[in-house]
């Protein structure tokens, strides 16, 4: 096995076991005894600006996927999908960040679970030894997005905006 290959394996369990972990902040301090964390518009806010900027990364991926798979640039769609890679983990990233309620850990985790489904289906790409086989790839990761990946960051942003609605009427 190369040390490419022996890197991407370490990085993947890695994501892995953050992801069994889930997202151990989701609810605050245990010795809070509120029951759960606001919802806030800024909250909400922060959530669409980086599900926007991840949506657009993955407009220009497949612009540009496209274009490497018609000029049959096998080098210039590993590049491509490596950046793309790069901005899921930057979502990852901020989803972390944000101080989302307990009650939203479900929604969060299927976020994260979605993310690795869709994060493997790139590494696979990157993997690819062939134009055909990259491009069979490629309709995995779309498939694999959409059936999993924006169904779950869909249901965090309404259970957001419900959460937001909430606390507004209970003023």
């Amino acid at each position: 096995m190369d040390l490419t290959r022996i890197i991407r394996l370490c990085v993947l369990g890695m994501v892995a076991v953050l992801m069994a972990v889930g997202i151990p902040s989701c609810g605050g301090d245990d010795d809070d005894d509120s029951s759960d964390t606001e919802v806030t518009e800024e909250l909400t806010n922060r959530y669409d600006a980086a599900v926007n900027e991840l949506n657009s990364a993955v407009r220009t991926y497949n612009t540009r996927s496209t274009q490497d798979v018609q000029r049959q640039n096998l080098a210039a769609l590993k590049s491509d999908t490596a950046t793309l890679r790069t901005a899921y983990f930057e979502f990852d990233k901020t989803l972390r960040e944000l101080a989302l309620p307990a009650s939203l850990e479900d929604e969060v985790n299927a976020v994260l679970d979605a993310q690795g489904t869709v994060i493997a289906d790139l590494d696979a790409v990157g993997e690819a030894s062939s134009g055909p086989e990259a491009l069979d790839l490629i309709q995995r990761f779309r498939t694999d997005k959409a059936d999993q990946y924006d169904p779950a960051t869909d249901t965090l942003a309404d259970a957001l905006r419900q959460g937001l609605e909430d606390g507004q009427s209970d003023d």
